[in-house]
């Protein structure tokens, strides 16, 4: 496969604080720039990556697991999913509100579950 064939990815994980929500942030922002998205997608991208990672921070086990951060840019999007283990399964679903605020910056958000204490959030941007 030529190299401009291949699709660009992210793939990192990151402590759930808010320190970490900045760095992933910071990470998922140089990706966008890397790969020449338009500043108002990569504001909007990076606020969404934080601003998830934070929420998520909230309802972690002691001691924290890390998150898993995946990010791709493909068929005329970006694509993001932040997956994460939680304190319980009610965790999972006293976190939808929130994270549901988050999604309607996004171009197409879910929140599933993996497991019955891992969380999945995807979130969808279009480039265009």
């Amino acid at each position: 496969m030529a190299s401009e064939d291949r699709i660009p990815v992210l793939s990192f994980k990151d402590e759930p604080t808010r320190a970490g929500a900045r760095s992933a942030s910071d990470r998922v922002g140089a990706f966008a720039n890397d790969h020449h998205l338009a500043a108002a997608l990569q504001q909007r991208v990076t606020s969404v990556v934080g601003d998830v990672v934070d929420t998520l921070a909230g309802a972690v086990p002691q001691p924290p697991a890390q998150m898993w951060i995946e990010a791709d840019i493909e068929l005329g999007n970006l694509q993001l999913v932040i997956t994460h283990e939680v304190d319980c399964a009610a965790s999972v679903e006293e976190l939808k509100p929130f994270l549901a605020v988050i999604g309607e910056r996004c171009d197409g958000f879910a929140v599933n579950r993996q497991t019955a204490t891992v969380v999945e959030v995807w979130a969808c941007f279009k480039l265009v």
